[in-house]
């Protein structure tokens, strides 16, 4: 495979690859939306007082250490929960949360990290930030001096993980190959990576949570194509990808079965294409650049393909546009496969949605990849959502609120949301009894805290 806008090379052939059917203020808008996706961890201040609009809180205390790679001693437990603050009266059904700060992590202050999907494990990228075309495939990848790193979240603290068969040395996380990046997606064993390699390939493995042993899906061997890009997996263990398109002008839209069959979706080769999946990943459906408009396009369905677009989403856009459109809800698998079958769950309603940004209306959106369901518009000024099992939870530049299944009535958001910061914390999992959030540490630039959330008790 080529990639695209580089010079041909020799490489791996692609003759297996089986081919199948087929602006007021918009600018300024678009530009926080950016700058907020990217850097939401470092504009914000560790939490001291939450907002107390309909929303009781309790905060474990953070652990204090010096490692240069946590915040905060494994070896000691955090003792005690500071006390919870009174009920706000008059008030009815106030929720209940209970917060503990895990502690913080070194990350390349650009990349946000991945969260296993029961909240067990957190991948951070460290090291220097990639530049903008290695970390978008839009251009030839530098060396790069990121590294990957994963820590075991199962106490309500960070522990560090070693060198599977062969710990390090005290105090140092288990590191993957340097140059690695973080993908898009995550299941129950593992996370994506992309690998930006000297060859000029770009591989994506499968990272073990628990002893970072990856399993390579593009790449690897011969037989594989070897560039692919920006790939999302589904629940089926399969992979939907961009790849390099054997001519070297574009990009095309493929699916690795399970079993690791590799077919071409669409044949139209485009500047760039960013497959999305709905939240519980079982359908997909695919952001495509051309010539600068930005369309979200959907596949139909295995027994009845055809191709049609779903919403035009900008133009004038650019390859870095398309990958922060898709930036704006949990990564594809961090959702628990429980909270689909259960249909007393806020999150089970959302099952097919997939979360963009639209940047014609300077709203996030819900769109049904089925159709079956009108596009749902987020309150504005949201950068991010995620369908919690109460309510829907957003993030603007300001907070991170939840609106309550009650506020969500036919699309529209209703009445007022509860604080559960007053700082743009993001969601990066959510699971049947809590979520994860990550937010700045005070140690600034840097440095991240992470923390989870018990699940509101009542509604």
């Amino acid at each position: 495979m080529h990639q695209p806008g580089a010079a041909r090379r020799s490489g791996p052939r692609v003759a297996n690859v089986t081919r199948c059917a087929t602006q007021v203020n918009r600018e300024n808008r678009e530009s926080r939306l950016s700058r907020s996706l990217r850097t939401v961890a470092l504009v914000m201040l560790p939490i001291s007082t939450l907002a107390l609009t309909g929303c009781v809180t309790e905060r474990l205390p953070r652990p204090l250490g010096t490692s240069p790679y946590v915040k905060g001693d494994p070896s000691q437990p955090p003792t005690g929960i500071s006390a919870p603050q009174a009920k706000p009266t008059g008030v009815p059904g106030a929720l209940r949360f209970e917060i503990a700060a895990l502690g913080e992590v070194r990350f390349d202050s650009s990349t946000l990290p991945l969260v296993s999907p029961g909240g067990g494990f957190i991948a951070v990228q460290s090291g220097i930030a990639p530049p903008e075309a290695a970390a978008d495939a839009s251009g030839p990848a530098e060396a790069l001096q990121t590294r990957i790193e994963i820590y075991d979240m199962r106490s309500r603290r960070l522990e560090r993980t070693f060198i599977a068969g062969s710990p390090a040395r005290s105090g140092v996380p288990r590191v993957l190959t340097q140059g690695m990046l973080l993908g898009r997606s995550v299941n129950d064993e593992g996370f994506l990576v992309e690998w930006p390699r000297q060859d000029a390939t770009r591989w994506i493995g499968l990272c073990s949570w628990k002893d970072a042993s990856i399993r390579w899906l593009i790449g690897g061997d011969e037989s594989s194509p070897t560039f692919g890009a920006h790939a999302v997996l589904l629940r089926d263990g399969s992979l939907v990808t961009a790849l390099g398109d054997e001519t070297a002008t574009g990009w095309l839209l493929a699916r690795r079965s399970a079993s690791g069959q590799i077919a071409v979706l669409d044949e139209r080769p485009a500047t760039m294409i960013v497959p999305v999946t709905s939240l519980d990943a079982t359908q997909y459906s695919f952001l495509r650049l051309d010539g600068g408009v930005l369309r979200h396009w959907a596949l139909g369905t295995p027994q009845s393909p055809s191709l049609r677009i779903v919403a035009e989403i900008g133009t004038d856009r650019t390859i870095r546009d398309a990958i922060n459109a898709t930036s704006s809800v949990p990564p594809t698998g961090a959702f628990s496969a429980a909270l689909w079958t259960d249909r007393d769950s806020f999150t089970s309603q959302y099952a097919g949605a997939t979360g963009l940004f639209n940047s014609l209306t300077g709203r996030l959106q819900f769109f049904w990849m089925d159709g079956s369901t009108a596009a749902v518009d987020l309150p504005p000024e949201s950068i991010s959502a995620a369908p919690g099992r109460t309510g829907m939870l957003v993030t603007s530049v300001q907070e991170l609120t939840i609106w309550p299944r009650r506020g969500v009535i036919g699309g529209r958001f209703v009445g007022g949301a509860s604080n559960l910061m007053r700082k743009p914390g993001v969601i990066r999992a959510v699971w049947g009894d809590g979520m994860c959030a990550v937010e700045p540490g005070r140690e600034g630039n840097g440095w991240i805290l992470v923390s989870k959330f018990t699940h509101p008790t009542n509604e």
